[in-house]
């Protein structure tokens, strides 16, 4: 890939600029920095449609990346660059990244990602000038994320909604459903867990999914569970053809979603969960500042009046090692490495069940994880300020 030339986008912005009805609204530069799909190459995720006639994954060099990048972004200044990419090279955060964050680019980057990404992975993101990501989340249930074949759980997408509103990268991120045999416990969950979420990025899309000719759930319509399946039916209205022919055509195809609609009601409920976090978002804050000895978590989700709650001593040592969701085995091993002294299984539970009932912590019945954003260096909310100076805050009781 190093061998193909850098665009010229001149001509394109020779026209942009003559077309004055659009000068309030500037063009994003695209980038191309690698091919294909490798996590599609491993373990196609059933519902994508892309990378029909090659998904085996090739990227440019580090250097070549960079280079071509760079020049983009000063021969079109002040321009957001989105990377076409299905998804970003795994060995860029060895090299493209550190790179990038090296040189005098200054761009806003948009990258395809992988949502299990590690905190550190996000913060090189960061440093490198991406600010937007779209990190393929598509769903808040195990069963679902299951029979997509995403390779990763609802709390791991979770866990990265909350280091990207840390960090400041913003995800944009779809809710799927409509797959046969998805459970009705999958509805009933994730509505459940919706307003638990209301401080972290909602979804920009939602709805069921449809059948991509090249993805799994079209070539194998019949073993994963879907019948009837046709072209969607506005190719009948463009295309004067016999049905045989238009199947051959189309790319995007209808099925029979019974299953679907007797779910009506659910399908409904989640709608309208997802409707309540759009719109309470903006003044749905849970951050939490460490100082003093003292953990301090400030909730005003759903846009409740703002409430305190103070973890001290094993109950603060508890909440900051869920930043990363970890099982109650795993937190008792490294808490019983940083304080010197045995902390048993029952113990790390019996501090976490009560920060589970508040809805400060996420558990997928084997892990947990803190649902706060830690507040670091970024500044406290506005709104929240005002808030708090106005004598809102009230204590609902330490846990310690």
């Amino acid at each position: 890939m190093d061998s193909l030339p850098i665009p010229d986008f001149a001509d394109f912005f020779d026209q942009w600029s003559a077309l004055d009805a659009l000068a309030d609204e500037p063009p994003r530069l695209l980038f191309e920095s690698a091919r294909g799909c490798w996590w599609g190459a491993l373990r196609h995720c059933t519902f994508c449609g892309l990378n029909g006639e090659a998904m085996s994954f090739r990227s440019k060099s580090a250097d070549r990346a960079v280079a071509e990048l760079c020049e983009l972004a000063s021969r079109h200044p002040g321009l957001d660059i989105y990377a076409v990419d299905n998804i970003i090279d795994r060995s860029y955060f060895d090299t493209f990244l550190p790179r990038l964050a090296a040189s005098s680019c200054d761009a806003r980057i948009f990258y395809e990602v992988k949502s299990n990404l590690t905190k550190d992975q996000l913060v090189q993101l960061y440093a490198a000038g991406v600010r937007d990501i779209q990190p393929g989340i598509e769903s808040l249930h195990d069963s679902v994320l299951r029979i997509m074949r995403k390779g990763v759980t609802a709390i791991e997408n979770v866990q990265l909604l909350k280091w990207c509103a840390e960090i400041g990268v913003r995800a944009y991120w779809n809710l799927l459903w409509g797959f046969p045999d998805e459970p009705q416990c999958a509805f009933d969950e994730m509505i459940g867990l919706i307003p638990k979420l209301a401080h972290l990025q909602p979804p920009g899309g939602m709805g069921a999914i449809r059948l991509d000719r090249f993805s799994p759930n079209f070539e194998q319509s019949t073993e994963m569970g879907f019948r009837d399946v046709r072209p969607v039916p506005a190719y009948g209205s463009i295309y004067p053809l016999p049905d045989e022919e238009l199947a051959r055509l189309a790319y995007f195809f209808a099925f029979d979603d019974d299953e679907l609609r007797a779910r009506a009601a659910s399908v409904a409920e989640l709608e309208d969960a997802v409707v309540a976090w759009r719109s309470c978002h903006a003044d749905s804050h849970l951050f939490a500042i460490d100082n003093d000895g003292a953990l301090v978590i400030w909730d005003t989700r759903g846009g409740c009046v703002p409430t305190e709650t103070r973890l001290v001593g094993f109950g603060r040592e508890v909440y900051l090692a869920c930043d990363r969701c970890c099982s109650a085995r795993e937190l008792a091993t490294s808490l019983t490495t940083s304080l010197d002294s045995r902390v048993s299984v029952d113990r790390v539970r019996d501090e976490l069940a009560p920060l589970v009932d508040a809805g400060l912590v996420m558990t997928d019945g084997r892990r947990y994880l803190s649902l706060a954003r830690l507040l670091g260096g970024r500044p406290m909310p506005a709104k929240f300020l005002v808030q708090f100076a106005l004598g809102l805050v009230t204590e609902h009781g330490d846990v310690t």
